[in-house]
């Protein structure tokens, strides 16, 4: 199995939401970097409270709901826009690749999330499907077969984690342990 060329650290986001339509808005963000083989990887996530803005669209979507567990109510305490970006700059600095597999739907509540928060993020969005297409043949049968098996969790921040194991599994490495910035 040849390997691709990996730029470490690697990190991974996620994001739930209140729907795939176009008004909708993020409501949880995870974040996982794995420094490399025989390295801890660290996941971090939170939930983000709508603005008043948001709320306003009326964009939450029941079969959301049912599918990511996350109830609007539980938002009332959630972390505030300003709050989650801050923390995601402190986490993703200037330059960092974050991989994401939500294509144009990432990038809308990346922007959504900055938007809200009047600040700008520090990261750059990649797409996780690219990545995967610079595996061989053989990676990438085993990045996919990694991934069908295993129940996606529609949480941020695990599935934030699946990607980080996803690519272990694929270059053949043992699967890292994993630090919680959040604890």
């Amino acid at each position: 199995m040849s390997r691709p060329t990996i730029q470490w650290p690697i990190t991974t986001i996620d994001f739930e939401a209140t729907s795939l339509a176009s008004n909708s808005h993020p409501i949880e963000i995870g974040v996982a970097s794995w420094s490399g083989p025989g390295t801890t990887a660290t996941v971090w996530s939170r939930l983000i409270r709508p603005t008043t803005g948001w709320d306003a669209r009326n964009s939450w979507n029941p079969a959301s709901e049912a599918i990511h567990g996350i109830s609007r109510r539980s938002l009332d305490d959630a972390h505030d826009p300003v709050e989650v970006m801050t923390v995601l700059n402190e986490r993703c600095p200037m330059g960092v690749l974050a991989f994401c597999d939500g294509g144009r739907y990432d990038g809308h509540w990346l922007a959504e999330l900055a938007a809200a928060a009047g600040v700008e993020p520090m990261l750059h969005l990649g797409s996780w499907h690219r990545l995967a297409r610079s595996f061989d043949e053989e990676g990438a049968s085993r990045l996919s077969t990694h991934r069908a098996p295993h129940e996606i969790a529609h949480r941020a921040g695990p599935d934030a984690m699946d990607h980080i194991r996803a690519l272990a599994w694929a270059l053949g490495e043992p699967e890292p342990s994993f630090e919680d910035l959040d604890a």
